[in-house]
């Protein structure tokens, strides 16, 4: 749910929206022996949020309030999602792409969990039903793991906002027997050995592909590079590129959609190295386009089919990065590319601000996660973190 903060009119709080601040009013009262919550958010004004808070009262005095005007502060599960959804979309906290991903983890506990109250849901019960996940679906634990972050976040969430006097199942065993985790880490030097071996194996565009990988771009961003997302500029005499990351290709949205929140939105600059792979890469572009009778538009994205001129398919990367593994020996993700240019800015020094905002990460816990990148900044990050990964290219 988004934040909000207390005012100083008492019972109301304030909270911002991508349409601006809105007002939330939110009072407990005792009716008959029993404690009632009485809440009401997208208010637009303090006045208005007064003007409501005295009828309830008034009516509340009177014994007019009809029981549906009143908010029982124990919600079901089902109740409380579709309540924390709705702030978390009002405040471009997700987009369709989070929201189609949390409906379909949500839809998987809904079933035993979803029309229980919040407070009636216990640690045995939800053992037992991740228990069931592993003995009857035989889920991998990454998958129940992303199952449980939501529950969690939904429970957490629930208790920030004092609808929940605490969370009760934060000690279950989410551990699969003989489950190992996927490495996710790799050393510098092991890097090394896969980037030269890419650049040796793989096509110029697969291996432009990579190469922007590891500055921190995901998967789907460089899929969803266009003509005129890439920007060739000067500094001190070296020709560098700042990349617009504004749009993700995915499985579910294949002919791109905007990153995964508007905080995600950002730049990237790459080294001289990363620029001349970008210019080849936009010549080979036109090329596929005019031997097809056709141009590169602006608005075109730059990695496509050099038979059909289409955008390039989800798995290109993935399959060009197993090729790396075989011949390398050296076992490597694109997500994996995230990780090591993360800890190699951590290495150099970069400013966790900085760093935030040149990956698209929206809190301090995500890379230790931030603001939006300027370009001085986004230059600096570059900088610093290619003194590392490609020192023999700089």
């Amino acid at each position: 749910m988004v934040k909000t903060v207390k005012t100083k009119h008492r019972n109301i709080y304030k909270y911002e929206t991508k349409k601006g601040s809105k007002y939330q009013l939110r009072f407990n009262v005792t009716i008959n022996g029993k404690k009632e919550e009485f809440s009401k958010g997208a208010l637009n004004s303090i006045a208005e949020a007064k003007s409501l808070y005295n009828e309830w009262i008034y009516k509340i005095d009177n014994d007019l309030l009809e029981e549906s005007q009143s908010i029982i502060k124990e919600y079901t599960l089902i109740e409380y999602y579709e309540k924390m959804k709705e702030f978390k979309l009002a405040a471009s906290l997700w987009n369709k792409n989070t929201l189609e991903t949390n409906d379909d983890r949500f839809n998987k506990v809904v079933e035993p969990f979803g029309a229980k109250k919040l407070s009636e849901i216990t640690r045995i019960d939800y053992q037992k039903w991740v228990n069931n996940q592993y003995t009857e679906h035989d889920y991998s634990q990454a998958t129940v793991e992303g199952y449980h972050r939501l529950f969690m976040s939904v429970l957490n969430d629930a208790v920030a906002e004092d609808y929940l006097d605490k969370n009760r199942l934060l000690k279950v065993n989410l551990k699969k027997q003989g489950y190992k985790p996927k490495k996710k880490i790799v050393n510098i030097e092991e890097y090394y050995t896969f980037i030269d071996t890419a650049e040796n194996v793989l096509p110029k565009d697969t291996y432009t592909m990579v190469y922007l990988g590891s500055y921190g771009a995901r998967r789907g961003e460089i899929y969803g590079i266009k003509l005129n997302a890439i920007h060739f500029f000067e500094r001190d005499g070296v020709e560098i590129a700042q990349v617009d990351l504004f749009t993700s290709r995915t499985r579910k949205y294949k002919e791109g959609s905007k990153t995964k929140t508007e905080k995600g939105e950002r730049i990237i600059i790459v080294d001289s190295y990363g620029t001349k792979l970008l210019r080849a890469q936009i010549k080979y572009a036109k090329k596929i386009k005019k031997n097809l009778k056709s141009i590169l538009h602006q608005n075109d994205f730059i990695f496509i089919d050099s038979e059909s001129g289409n955008p390039v398919h989800l798995q290109k990367m993935n399959e060009a990065m197993d090729i790396v593994t075989k011949k390398s020996g050296v076992k490597i993700s694109p997500h994996m590319l995230r990780h090591l240019f993360a800890s190699a800015s951590d290495i150099v020094g970069v400013d966790g601000d900085s760093l935030r905002a040149f990956m698209g990460h929206e809190d301090e816990a995500m890379t230790k996660h931030y603001t939006h990148a300027t370009k001085e900044s986004a230059i600096k990050v570059m900088e610093q973190t290619s003194s590392i990964l490609h020192p023999a290219r700089i």
